[in-house]
């Protein structure tokens, strides 16, 4: 049987003011922006766990405007609970658990489950001018929001021997195995400091590469030139018995790992040492080092008969990476003993990751929040959630903000029109635009998504009366609580008069524009008018008369000729002939409006002049 860690609480750490997070698994993917907090949630466990953190004033949390004195009477606190974890639920740790938290373990009176509550607590020392780390295990586990007035603690220490069986082994994003091979204090130069040869064999091995040392220098003009010219330093020290050897290669077995070198082939090239090679096989070996060192670890100590909960955190596995690496690498991050904290900017990573185990770091105004998604959701919810969005949409978990609409025309258009308006595009302000392909419930996944993340998110919504009806009832489905309900329908921009899209811009004056952008895709002057000759008097589409067959009972429908005479008909004819370009248009419409209207007030539809100032309330 395992142990996890349940929950973990921040105060004045590095981003966050003040948050929690609990967990359910043994496995976690952070995700969100860049500069939320995903590292400095990484950093908060080593401080926890390492004794060898020491912190600083750059762990100290500030907002705008504190001064270094003010830091230095703020105080850290990092929060965590140890559960017992096993698949059958069981509340107690294991005799070997047991054995070794002794006296931290804490009995909850209500549930009758056993936890050990830690607490790391950094304080200023100013008689030696640095920052100093406390731990202590509380007496019972506070609720949150009375955890930073409790001090109630228990008398037993937190030791470093108890430490010792709750490893941290953290890999950053600026990893590379050429740098980790020179590095003493690497995990791959600790694997191999002591590469412990059988003994009997020890003697045996030096003798042979004593031997191949000899050989080489023999068979080397150079080598044999510089040892015989060294050898006089026993003329210059007057020692008669002193000998100079030269050994290109190590001659001691223990000094083998001082000098490993690490070589990589495929099928399809020769054996390069790992220097040649480029930075995405270099950032795979050192993780592959990374877990063969926890590996070792680990036997080591169930060796020893010592218990061990490895706390990995991995920053961003996937970098350097080709796609489908991406999607091995996590298959054996999975693999992994212990309890894993992955973060990450790889859609294809969260695409394999399960909704329980994600964490989403987010920041509001000053301080960063944790959130985990530890909420029930129904099987065709999460199948939704899971194959609309995750497999196939996964950078929006990473926006900071989503703009949902119908069509393609309106994913292609409002980009443009955004830049226009804000003079950026919307992925610089960490915004999406995603067609949702079609009304009603093709907006749930993304908007239950954009719910339980806390991600702003606007619609674009044509306004036809069914559609809107629809859409209102999907919100009230993922907005329950009326306030919500009522913020985000002030997010949504309905057309007017029953308008799609086009419609709308054939009736606020941007016919002449739209004409222009199909034949512009067609690469056909003239096509619309074409059109309208070709087409004016022919029958229509059938719609249902109010007349019943006899025979079969059902409606008879009829065709009434198009009418494409005169100024109307034509804006009718250039309804149906948008309709059957839409997909040609969609990304020229928007470039031809801004064009012919620039330095005008209509280079920007009204309607979306007015959708984009909702926005700007989030971009400011």
């Amino acid at each position: 049987m395992s142990i996890v860690i349940a929950s973990i609480r921040l105060s004045n750490f590095r981003a966050f003011h003040k948050s929690e997070l609990n967990l359910s698994t043994l496995s976690s993917v952070l995700i969100g922006a860049n500069n939320v907090g995903k590292t400095s949630f990484f950093h908060a466990l080593r401080l926890m766990f390492d004794p060898n953190y020491k912190p600083n004033a750059e762990d100290v949390f500030r907002k705008p405007g504190d001064s270094s004195g003010l830091l230095t009477t703020k105080k850290i606190f990092v929060d965590v609970l140890l559960r017992p974890s096993d698949e059958s639920g069981e509340q107690f740790f294991s005799d070997l658990w047991q054995d070794h938290f002794g006296e931290h373990v804490t009995l909850d009176e209500f549930t009758e489950e056993e936890y050990v509550p830690f607490r790391a607590i950094v304080t200023y020392d100013p008689l030696n001018g640095d920052y100093r780390v406390d731990r202590k295990c509380l007496r019972v586990w506070p609720s949150f929001d009375s955890f930073l007035d409790y001090e109630e603690y228990k008398t037993v220490k937190v030791t470093n021997r108890l430490l010792d069986s709750l490893p941290v082994f953290y890999m950053d994003a600026r990893r590379d195995i050429v740098f980790d091979m020179r590095d003493r204090f690497s995990y791959f130069a600790k694997l191999v400091k002591d590469i412990k040869v059988n003994e009997e064999q020890i003697e045996a091995f030096e003798t042979s590469l004593a031997e191949i040392n000899r050989g080489i220098v023999n068979e080397s003009e150079v080598l044999s030139h510089l040892t015989e010219k060294l050898s006089m330093v026993s003329t210059t020290m007057n020692k008669t018995n002193s000998q100079i050897s030269i050994n290109p290669i190590a001659q001691r077995i223990k000094e083998i790992g001082k000098n490993l070198e690490i070589t990589f082939k495929d099928e399809n090239s020769e054996e390069f040492p790992i220097s040649s090679h480029g930075m995405g096989t270099r950032s795979w070996i050192t993780f592959l080092t990374v877990l063969s060192y926890v590996d070792w670890q680990l036997k080591l100590k169930r060796d020893a008969g010592v218990p061990y909960h490895p706390i990995i955190l991995l920053e961003e596995p996937e970098a350097h990476l080709h796609p489908n690496s991406q999607r091995n690498i996590y298959k054996q991050i999975q693999a992994l003993y212990g309890q894993i904290f992955v973060s990450t900017h790889s859609p294809i990573v969260v695409a394999q990751s399960e909704l329980k185990d994600m964490v989403y770091v987010s920041k509001k105004v000053d301080s960063s929040f944790l959130k985990s998604m530890d909420f029930e959701i129904t099987h065709e919810e999460y199948t939704k959630v899971k194959h609309e969005i995750l497999k196939s949409r996964g950078e929006l978990l990473f926006s900071e903000g989503i703009i949902l609409c119908e069509g393609q025309t309106e994913e292609q258009v409002l980009p443009d029109f955004f830049e226009e308006k804000f003079n950026l595009q919307p992925y610089e302000c960490g915004f999406n635009v995603v067609s949702v392909g079609g009304s009603g419930k093709k907006y749930l996944p993304f908007l239950m998504v954009a719910k339980w993340f806390g991600i702003p998110t606007y619609i674009f919504s044509d306004g036809e009366s069914k559609t809107k009806k629809e859409l209102e009832i999907v919100l009230g489905e993922v907005f329950d609580d009326p306030t919500e309900y009522s913020n985000q329908l002030n997010r949504v921009l309905f057309l007017s008069d029953g308008n799609d899209f086009e419609s709308y811009l054939i009736e606020n004056g941007y016919a002449d524009d739209l004409i222009q952008a199909i034949e512009l895709s067609l690469e056909d002057e003239g096509a619309f008018d074409t059109y309208v000759a070709k087409n004016n008097k022919q029958s229509g589409r059938p719609f249902p008369t109010s007349k019943t067959c006899e025979a079969c009972k059902q409606k008879i429908y009829d065709r009434t000729p198009k009418d494409y005479d005169g100024d109307e008909g034509r804006l009718v004819a250039l309804k149906d002939f948008s309709k059957k370009h839409k997909a040609l248009y969609s990304s020229v419409i928007s470039k031809v409006i801004i064009s012919n209207h620039k330095g005008t007030n209509l280079v920007i539809p009204e309607a979306i002049d007015v959708f984009l100032e909702k926005i700007k309330t989030d971009l400011l």
